[in-house]
């Protein structure tokens, strides 16, 4: 269960070779020492023919990798797999984001807290990774990405690297929506009060109701980043299949909803990202009014 909350599991097969995928979630805390440690938990079925596949790691993570002899393969850009006799990088490195390719989580949550007017444009990446939660390297990365695929620009003012956004406000919200996706990684139930330490903010249909006219579920909906969640599986709560008095909906996801959010409940971005895929004519039109409140 700890290997299916962090990787997708598949089954790979190259030529007569068959091996277990291991579809890397969050790139952003990646530590190769740390993934040897959780392959050796694994069953030896896994141990003896896996493979690490991630949508983007930087080059000193992947150098890493190679030292360790870790087989993986990042799309586009590089495939190390020892056992095979295969390694090969594509000259130039990876190829320039296309239109509609998804932002990383710590970069969604950057444009998020943009967009919630959270962070001023112009601030530097040590006070922008100290305020988002996350380490310096991770917002140098935030910086790159923003820039490769033409939302922002980064300019040096002494030692300091300080980005600014190239639209604001709504216009940022169109430009940057076909790269957005649902923040909300699962959902699982539980008894509110066995969440509760997490401080979880209010989110799905809940948070849309406090902005709408949308009537309130009879199960409310709540959601932490990461880090609320590791604390509420710390302490192994169970999971309740079907609604009962006192359960709730618990959402996990990608990044810290906090980090937009606003008196208790996720921000209308992420929200309307959420609730974008519920074919329901009441939600649509509660998203339409939440939007239209949106003061740009």
């Amino acid at each position: 269960m700890f290997l299916r909350q962090r990787f997708g599991l598949y089954t790979v097969r190259f030529g007569q070779n068959e091996s277990t995928g291991l579809l890397l979630c969050d790139p952003d805390d990646f530590s190769p020492a740390a993934f040897e440690k959780q392959v050796r938990q694994c069953p030896a079925s896994v141990q003896d023919s896996y493979v690490l596949i991630a949508e983007q790691l930087p080059g000193y993570v992947r150098n890493r990798l190679v030292e360790r002899r870790i087989p993986f393969v990042v799309p586009d850009v590089q495939l190390y797999w020892p056992d095979l006799g295969i390694a090969a990088r594509k000259r130039g490195g990876r190829k320039p984001s296309s239109v509609g390719e998804h932002l990383s989580p710590a970069t969604q949550a950057a444009v998020m807290a943009a967009l919630a007017r959270r962070v001023q444009d112009g601030l530097a990446a040590r006070d922008m990774a100290k305020f988002l939660g996350y380490t310096q390297m991770t917002m140098t990365r935030v910086f790159d990405e923003l820039e490769g695929v033409g939302l922002a620009k980064t300019a040096r003012c002494g030692h300091e690297r300080r980005l600014h956004f190239s639209c604001q406000g709504q216009q940022l919200w169109h430009a940057v929506h076909p790269r957005l996706r649902d923040p909300v990684r699962k959902t699982l139930r539980f008894h509110a009060e066995d969440i509760a330490t997490a401080d979880p903010l209010l989110a799905g249909e809940s948070a849309l109701a406090k902005m709408s006219m949308l009537v309130v579920p009879a199960q409310p909906v709540y959601a932490v980043g990461p880090k609320g969640w590791s604390m509420i599986r710390s302490n192994a709560p169970e999971v309740i299949p079907v609604e009962e008095t006192g359960t709730c909906l618990l959402q996990i996801w990608a990044y810290n909803p906090a980090i937009a959010g606003r008196e208790g409940q996720v921000d209308p971005f992420s929200l309307a990202l959420n609730l974008a895929g519920i074919k329901d004519e009441r939600v649509a039109m509660a998203l339409e009014e939440m939007m239209e409140k949106i003061v740009w």
